[in-house]
């Protein structure tokens, strides 16, 4: 869903709501805010980082694959 662009920015509170968006779709519990979180620190790893706090907060160095194939699209594991 996401794709490397030095300027960009995502704000976790978007990633968030996708989350819980695509939990929701699949009749998931979505993780606590906590290990979402936790989670999200893993970005690091890969040479974005966290720049903000709380509402704010956005990760920098990547934007929205908006020609991504919608996650909504694949099926269920039960579907299949």
């Amino acid at each position: 869903m996401f794709r490397p662009k030095r300027a960009g920015r995502v704000k976790i509170a978007d990633i968030r709501q996708a989350y819980r968006g695509w939990c929701n779709e699949r009749g998931l519990d979505p993780l606590p805010d906590p290990e979402i979180g936790h989670a999200l620190s893993a970005f690091s790893s890969v040479g974005l980082r966290r720049h903000g706090e709380g509402a704010d907060a956005v990760i920098v160095g990547m934007e929205w694959n908006r020609d991504a194939p919608s996650l909504t699209a694949r099926p269920r594991p039960t579907d299949v």
